[in-house]
């Protein structure tokens, strides 16, 4: 009885710490620190003041990759003040980030488990890197992942045409996302991924003609597209691109103008790997039965986690992704239904990943570390689901077998 307490006790705190944590990070540094409130909020203000923009003047500022669709569903924040909004802004952050926790827990089948908060307050405590950069920016990452883990997780309990909408609104915050929909391809999901697209295309026309009008639409589709052709290509602020590690050292060597195309081969070197890591989960998850609740928290992570590495970008908190992928894995090791090599090599990738941020280079150094956490992520996601895949050819080929279909008949008539 007393053990039974215990776990209820832990359970109680952890969810009340699954709320405390987000609000404490996402308000008191904003609110509480050196800088005087609200001048600490850079992302949201930069955020709110080049939505207005767009949305007013039909122009696209430098460095602001948020496609017009966005610009439309910022329209609650960025048609009142900014210093109306922010606090606003600080809360929803922070709530979002609780509820990809709560939500999540569905999405990988613990709702019934007797330690589901704790195994929530783990995967949140073990990419808190990510979270808390993200909340303390102010940036809008959070609230897109909450979108997108509402979304599959609406798809992956038979809501299908809300899971759809909900997962193309987060393409339409922000379009790493938009990976998705090849995996609900891969997964055989022709028709929610087709309908997502719909929903996508719905969004990213109709809101803005709403906003913009016809020429304010195609002004503004076309000032962005410039502005995404320009980043990708690396033609101007290629200080924010990635493979940042790699700036300093080959402009102090080379001179700006000939590392610029050595950095973008070697930006396209990574991005090709993490790329191969993604086809081949892509393609494990597509041959195979998926009865697996976590296969949609790995392989929506592991897509997230792709495209936030070759991003034109190299931001700690576009790897926010690894949420679903650390909620997956924390279900794997207390659910205890893999065999014990397969617990063994998702606790040593959990330590080694949550090692390679603690103790990893940071600043302008922190492309490789970035990297290499996205890489053994997905390749821990590839091991467990060879494994799986494995499994099931085994059981298919047992009961195709002569001998064991003879022995269970035999078994039968003695019955």
């Amino acid at each position: 009885m007393s053990g039974r307490l215990a776990l209820k006790a832990v359970n109680v705190l952890s969810l009340l710490l699954l709320f405390i944590l987000p609000l404490c990070w996402s308000i008191v540094t904003p609110v509480f620190g050196s800088v005087p409130w609200p001048h600490r909020i850079v992302d949201y203000k930069l955020i709110h003041e080049f939505s207005h923009m767009v949305a007013t003047e039909h122009v696209y500022p430098p460095i602001f990759p948020y496609p017009p669709s966005a610009v439309c569903l910022l329209t609650p924040f960025h048609m009142f003040s900014f210093s109306s909004t922010a606090m606003v802004w600080l809360v929803v952050t922070a709530f979002c980030t609780t509820g990809v926790f709560v939500l999540g827990s569905i999405l990988v089948g613990i709702e019934k488990h007797p330690l589901r908060w704790l195994i929530a307050l783990l995967a949140m405590v073990s990419v808190a890197y990510f979270v808390v950069t993200d909340l303390r920016a102010t940036n809008c990452n959070m609230i897109y992942l909450f979108l997108l883990t509402a979304g599959i997780t609406g798809l992956a309990r038979g809501w299908s045409k809300g899971g759809s909408l909900l997962l193309a609104t987060s393409i339409s915050l922000k379009i790493y996302s938009v990976a998705v929909i090849a995996y609900l391809l891969a997964r055989g999901e022709w028709r929610n991924g087709l309908r997502t697209g719909v929903w996508v295309v719905f969004l990213w026309i109709v809101p803005p003609l709403a906003v913009f009008g016809l020429d304010g639409t195609l002004a503004v589709y076309r000032a962005w597209g410039d502005q995404i052709s320009r980043l990708m290509l690396g033609t101007e602020h290629y200080d924010f691109m990635n493979l940042t590690s790699l700036r300093k050292g080959l402009f102090a060597t080379l001179g700006r103008e000939h590392a610029l195309p050595i950095l973008f081969f070697c930006r396209l070197l990574w991005g090709s790997l993490v790329a191969a890591l993604l086809a081949l989960t892509a393609l494990l998850s597509r041959f195979r039965c998926n009865t697996e609740k976590t296969d949609w928290a790995l392989g929506v992570g592991v897509m997230g986690l792709a495209l936030g590495a070759t991003s034109p970008f190299l931001e700690v908190y576009h790897f926010v992704p690894a949420a679903l992928i650390n909620l997956g894995l924390f279900a794997l090791l207390f659910q205890r239904r893999e065999p014990a090599w397969i617990n063994a090599v998702v606790m040593a990738t959990i330590i080694f990943a949550w090692g390679t941020l603690k103790f990893g280079p940071k600043g302008e150094d922190r492309g490789i570390g970035l990297y290499l956490y996205a890489v053994v992520m997905a390749a821990c996601v590839v091991v467990v689901w060879s494994a799986r895949l494995k499994r099931s050819a085994a059981i298919d080929a047992s009961h195709e077998d002569p001998q064991t279909i003879s022995l269970s008949r035999e078994w039968s008539r003695a019955a």
